[in-house]
């Protein structure tokens, strides 16, 4: 059967004779074209006659049936002629006890125009209502098709309670499902700021706090918790495994160009010193530039013209390009980061699968902050700076600044 020929659960359409354009349908250059089509036991063939002025709908004739009948262009396509060949009366088309899309039918009525049908969705017993013609194109629970909340299934108190948990007014958790796009206030678990985010934002990657964050990214911290767990999977092997986040090398330091926003050091994301392998975690504004108009940011040519500096500049002292690992960060989501990692040299290079590694752990380090971790380690006892900086593979001057953060949110213990 001609791919132009389209199945319908009550026979077929002959799609082949109208015109299209960029794969759709023209419906002004399709008129005088025709249409055959089986509908039950009748054959027929239909002929655009005329195109009306709202632009879903056009006139047919079909040859001892109807003469300038008005129909909607999608019941053309999907076959539903039943009103043309006289199978369907004005009468409603469904009845009680029927399960249609999903829906059962469960009471109808007609209102001027519209028939329509009270239903129940059988997967998650929403209850609604929805009109004839939606339901003979294929429509169906709108809670099904994430564009509802009911709450019990699909609210984020019910999917994501660790989510729910952060929202600033406890409501909003019934509201909201947790791909929502909405903006909404939260509070930091951690130091109770309040906090205006996106609700899938802070369900993908955790709240972002100004007050009490460690500005680590997403991303980073992501790939420092992976590489923890590299480690351990080394250390059960009885191998040695040594990493070191913002990584500077002799070669980096001080680096020339006649462009000063490319001059001075380079910082690598990730370096693996028994490998000898660096990541780059390139986070969104490596591909965006919509961050040009931020004062004294890169232009995106720039931030591409310094990643190939700092590959080049790798390469030519001894990193081997196939050891050097540029991950697309652009969307701080475990699944896309996951996906990065997993397309990379890094599992054949490092010797671990997929099922090694625990990504909600990853996730959830990311969305932690290495402020409260640094205050952790001083509160037990660890005094000192640079102990700590060990510990945390971080620089001392850091974790000087953490800990006094840590003393103005008065989570440190003097």
């Amino acid at each position: 059967m001609s791919q132009d020929i389209v199945k319908t659960d009550r026979g077929w359409v002959d799609l082949s004779n109208l015109v299209y354009n960029n794969h759709y349908v023209n419906w002004d250059q399709s008129i005088g074209k025709t249409v055959d089509f089986q509908y039950d036991d009748i054959v027929a063939t239909l002929i655009i006659t005329e195109k009306s002025d709202d632009v879903q709908y056009v006139y047919i004739d079909v040859p001892g049936y109807v003469e300038h009948f008005r129909i909607y262009v999608g019941q053309i396509r999907h076959g539903q002629l039943g009103k043309v060949v006289k199978k369907i009366t004005p009468d409603f088309r469904y009845k009680i006890g029927d399960v249609v899309n999903g829906l059962l039918i469960t009471g109808m009525r007609k209102v001027p125009k519209y028939k329509y049908y009270d239903y129940c969705c059988t997967k998650d017993g929403f209850k609604g209502y929805i009109r004839e013609d939606h339901l003979e194109a294929n429509h169906g629970c709108p809670v099904c098709a994430g564009k509802r909340v009911l709450n019990g299934y699909n609210d984020i108190a019910t999917t994501r309670p660790d989510v729910a948990s952060m929202f600033y007014d406890a409501n909003d958790a019934f509201i909201y499902m947790e791909h929502s796009n909405q903006y909404t206030y939260f509070q930091c678990p951690r130091c109770g700021n309040k906090i205006f985010a996106r609700v899938h934002d802070a369900a993908c990657r955790g709240l972002s706090c100004k007050k009490c964050g460690d500005g680590i990214s997403y991303p980073n911290k992501f790939i420092y918790n992976l590489m923890e767990q590299i480690e351990r999977l080394h250390l059960i092997q009885g191998k040695t495994f040594t990493f070191q986040p913002e990584k500077k090398f002799e070669w980096s330091m001080n680096y020339d160009h006649d462009n000063k926003n490319l001059s001075g050091k380079k910082i690598y994301d990730m370096y693996i010193y028994e490998y000898n392998i660096i990541i780059e975690s390139h986070g969104d504004y490596h591909y965006d530039n919509r961050f040009e108009n931020i004062a004294g940011a890169r232009s995106s040519k720039e931030v591409q013209e310094n990643d190939r500096i700092k590959m080049n500049l790798a390469i030519s002292n001894g990193i081997q390009h196939e050891r050097y690992i540029v991950l697309d960060c652009s969307k701080s989501e475990m699944d896309h980061i996951k996906n990065s990692v997993m397309k990379s040299n890094l599992p054949r290079l490092l010797n671990f699968t997929e099922y090694d590694i625990d990504w909600d752990e990853c996730n959830r380090f990311a969305t932690s902050s290495r402020v409260y971790e640094a205050c952790t380690y001083w509160n037990s006892g660890m005094k000192n700076y640079k102990e700590i900086a060990s510990q945390m593979k971080m620089n001392a001057g850091t974790i000087r600044r953490y800990i006094k953060k840590g003393k103005e949110l008065g989570i440190v213990k003097c």
